[in-house]
């Protein structure tokens, strides 16, 4: 599944809906589709949710943090328009991005955008003890616009995570290397929680002016929280490190430099579940495991 980032027109539809909603009051619907909503798990950081049409159809769901005295379903058009020009907002740069690296064939709006057919989605960069709307409508894949009802439903996130003692085992092997969430209590792996990981040479830690590298990486994680953005993982995790990468990562290992790899679940805007292990590339031929007992603590 495309990966979609996080919009939040709240408040444009704050202002807008002062004065612009009468005006959509009588909007009538389009074809009879119906689109489920279904909330699997919510923590303080994230929701699992499956959004599931009657018959295929192209949709356009998301989750907006809830404007207090707004009633989805009386101002159901302009709730519609307005998801749909901040989804629109975000293919532009997508867009503008390929083009700006001389790509010539890029996906369309709906294909970017649109889903069809059942899909399961994870939003994460949720805030604590926060009301989301998670919503859903469907889309005429030509013209980009609402065609139908709009499905809603709200949810209210966790006020801490539910996880609690999850940490990461970390393993080299050549220049791939590879990430294993896991309950410490439990000593099984955990297959189902979102985390987010960096490896980053000492140099670049150092050169960038941080005291430790506990400090960069704390940094960088709470940074993308709050913006929303930077890669996300599900479960166990294989990369490599080869300098091409998967899209997530160019990093590229070199003989005798020192590294610092990073893991943190991704479940609100502090990550209490965290390891960084500290190794030395030595060469194609090395092979080395790591588990939470070999964290560094984020010290050099």
């Amino acid at each position: 599944m495309k990966n979609k980032y996080f919009r939040c027109f709240v408040m444009v539809f704050a202002a807008l809906s002062l004065w612009a909603c009468d005006q959509y009051a009588d909007f009538e619907s389009g074809p009879d589709v119906s689109i489920d909503i279904k909330i699997n798990r919510v923590s303080a950081g994230f929701a699992d949710i499956t959004f599931t049409p009657d018959r295929p159809a192209y949709f356009l769901y998301s989750v907006d943090r809830v404007v207090p005295g707004v009633d989805p379903d009386k101002y159901e058009q302009l709730f519609m328009d307005l998801a749909l020009d901040s989804a629109y907002v975000e293919y532009v740069q997508w867009r503008h991005d390929h083009y700006m690296h001389l790509e010539t064939v890029v996906a369309d709006f709906a294909s970017h955008n649109l889903s069809y057919g059942k899909t399961d989605y994870t939003q994460n960069f949720l805030h604590p003890d926060t009301d989301y709307w998670v919503y859903g409508f469907v889309v005429d894949a030509e013209s980009n616009k609402a065609n139908g009802k709009l499905f809603w439903t709200t949810i209210h996130t966790a006020r801490e995570s539910i996880f609690k003692d999850i940490r990461f085992r970390y393993r080299i092997k050549g220049t791939w290397d590879y990430v294993y969430p896991y309950d410490i209590k439990l000593n099984e792996l955990v297959t189902d929680i979102p985390w987010v990981g960096q490896t980053a040479d000492s140099l670049q830690i150092r050169a960038l002016g941080y005291s430790s590298p506990g400090e960069y990486f704390d940094r960088k994680f709470v940074t993308d929280y709050h913006h929303n953005y930077g890669s996300t993982f599900v479960g166990v995790y294989a990369h490599n490190n080869d300098g091409v990468g998967d899209g997530t990562s160019t990093t590229k290992f070199e003989v005798g430099h020192t590294y610092y790899t990073a893991m943190a679940t991704l479940d609100g805007p502090r990550n209490e579940c965290y390891d960084i292990y500290k190794f030395t590339w030595e060469g194609p031929q090395m092979e080395q495991e790591f588990t939470h007992k070999d964290s560094t603590l984020g010290g050099w």
